[in-house]
């Protein structure tokens, strides 16, 4: 595992809720590992690159006779702290094929290609401004080989998303014998620029104690965001609304993930 501290680029993110981030989202809560998992044992990629990636959950688990290295980036140094500490507990032979970097996805530069880049989980729509979009578009291809794959995740909005604006969304989540408390507010949606301001609170059962954070989504819906991928020089592979590659079962998640190359 070959770690990068030289420079923090931008805002670092999830300060002081990265702890509580996987308690929502393991394998039975939140089905897209395995979607993952089954898209890499299809195309077979030598290299991954995955933006966004938090806490490893996703890429900590992606395994492949054929796959030798992994690269990771994310903007927060507290979520990648945790990803090394869990990578720890994995063999050494897998350990030694993840390099994990402190970068922000719109200007990174590797000075690599990549058979796969992955941004799951809507850590694409964490860039909300428009040129700051086409040019992380750019970027992407600029690290990906000839034949390579992007796989990105968004979620579907619905279609009028100024209703979810003042809507709280609670969630009990359990770690130990504590039961944490997880309240998602929509502060504000901006539907101009089609961005969604929320916060997210956790706070243990009978505490008056809690940390919170805000953070800002920019949303798309489906036809949009293809538009939008095919407008900056990408040509679309298939397109999954949910995570079955059959397409056979319901969206439960409102997750829409698509599969692209470089046109």
């Amino acid at each position: 595992m070959e770690r990068d501290t030289s420079k923090t680029l931008g805002k670092s993110e999830y300060i002081d809720t990265a702890i509580f981030y996987d308690l929502g989202l393991n394998n039975n809560y939140y089905p897209d590992v395995k979607f993952y998992q089954s898209v890499i044992s299809i195309y077979k990629p030598k290299s991954i690159l995955e933006l966004g990636c938090g806490t490893g959950r996703v890429s900590i688990q992606l395994k492949s006779n054929k796959l030798k290295e992994i690269t990771c980036i994310d903007l927060s140094d507290k979520m990648l702290d945790i990803f090394r500490d869990k990578l720890l507990f994995y063999p050494t032979e897998h350990q030694e094929k993840f390099k994990i970097l402190q970068m922000n996805m719109i200007d990174f530069d590797l000075n690599n290609k990549f058979d796969c880049i992955l941004i799951p989980f809507r850590s694409f729509q964490c860039v909300t401004n428009i040129k700051d979009v086409k040019n992380c578009i750019q970027n992407l291809k600029k690290h990906l080989t000839i034949n390579g794959i992007l796989i990105i995740n968004i979620f579907i909005p619905i279609e009028n998303m100024k209703e979810l604006e003042g809507l709280t969304e609670q969630k009990v989540l359990n770690k130990g014998k504590s039961k944490i408390y997880k309240t998602v507010t929509n502060d504000k949606i901006d539907t101009l620029n089609q961005i969604q301001n929320y916060s997210v609170k956790y706070h243990k059962e009978k505490s008056n104690q809690y940390v919170s954070e805000s953070f800002k989504l920019k949303y798309y819906y489906p036809a949009e965001f293809l538009y939008l991928l095919k407008s900056n020089g990408l040509k679309i592979v298939e397109s999954y609304n949910g995570f079955d590659l059959k397409r056979e079962l319901p969206n439960s998640t409102n997750d829409f993930t698509v599969i692209c190359q470089k046109d």
